[in-house]
């Protein structure tokens, strides 16, 4: 166990143009009218790093659990990408970010250990996210080794296991300023949100995630319940060695909710992405071995999703959201 504490960087970019995207992450800029339109570039990584599979993500839909009026929705609706490096009919959808990076220190904890964690409340009926493909109707075959070992979490989270709806449930508040890109990614334009009657509750101002990183284990390696070796050059992959060291990280995305005078405001879950590493016999120390530097996730990915916004006084609307390229870059 050589850290007791870490990085982890949360980075993303707008999907590439030729692929006609309909959403993505996109940044502040406005080519047009619409605010939210400028393309935001590739994250600068080393190259010689693997990336590490998805495991799974969740969710296909979400509904809000706020109101909203119609017209404050506008800057993050479906709107046409115009600009001089644009040939295309490129779409953006959802809010657009101020950046698409964040960095966020997790620490190890084990049960027992201070601070607050001498019983990690709902750490046996918490949901990790389920696998992306089942082996034999088993859909989620890759398990935390925690509590039996250490795990780690974002460094200022109480009960981590408790953020099961929303954040403030774990005990801890979520960062709402922008400081250094640690801990948020705020939006360009944040939005009202109100109650089912209409008084103001506050603004959805960004993102930030729980990660929940540590050693894992194949569940039921006899039966089959097993992935493939994602480095094996053959055409047909061989079956992972289930004794070989497996790490996961399960990041958990909100939407932070930054609540008005006198009033409350959470911020929601809206949905999990967790990907998986699976470690070979290394034959160097180099200190970008890939051990110790994690790069989770595909240089191009789309983790589209649709969220509903239900009106004040009846009627909803839904817009596409997408993190898109979303990666987590482990770093010690």
């Amino acid at each position: 166990m050589p850290f007791k504490e870490f990085c982890i960087h949360t980075l993303g970019s707008s999907p590439p143009l030729a692929t006609y995207p309909d959403s993505g992450w996109f940044g502040c800029a406005a080519y047009s009218t619409n605010p939210g339109t400028q393309l935001l570039l590739d994250p600068q990584i080393p190259d010689a790093l693997t990336r590490h599979q998805l495991y799974g993500q969740t969710p296909s839909a979400v509904t809000l659990p706020t109101y909203f009026q119609a017209a404050n929705l506008a800057p993050w609706r479906e709107r046409k990408i115009i600009g001089p490096m644009d040939p295309y009919n490129n779409r953006a959808s959802g809010p657009a970010v101020q950046q698409a990076h964040m960095v966020t220190m997790v620490r190890r904890r084990l049960k027992g250990a201070s601070p607050n964690n001498n019983a990690y409340a709902n750490r046996y009926g918490f949901y990790f996210t389920d696998a992306s493909t089942a082996f034999n109707n088993q859909p989620d075959w890759l398990g935390f080794m925690h509590p039996a070992n250490y795990f780690w979490t974002n460094k200022d989270v109480a009960e981590p296991f408790n953020a099961v709806q929303y954040y403030e449930d774990s005990g801890s508040n979520p960062t709402k300023v922008d400081s250094y890109n640690q801990n948020f990614i705020p939006f360009c334009t944040p939005v009202n949100t109100y109650s089912s009657e209409g008084t103001l509750l506050g603004q959805y101002i960004g993102y930030t995630l729980i990660f929940y990183f540590g050693m894992a284990f194949v569940k039921y390696p006899i039966q089959g319940f097993k992935d493939v070796d994602y480095y094996s050059p053959l055409p047909i992959k061989p079956e992972i060695v289930p004794t070989y060291q497996l790490f996961s990280v399960d990041c958990h995305l909100f939407m932070v909710g930054s609540a008005a005078s006198g009033q409350t405001l959470k911020s929601p879950k809206i949905g999990s992405s967790r990907y998986w590493v699976y470690n070979r016999d290394s034959t160097t120390w180099n200190i970008c071995d890939q051990y110790m530097y994690m790069l989770c996730g595909a240089f191009r990915s789309n983790w589209k999703f649709n969220v509903t916004f239900n009106y004040v006084g009846g009627g909803s609307e839904v817009i596409k959201f997408n993190p898109s390229n979303l990666q987590v870059y482990v770093t010690p």
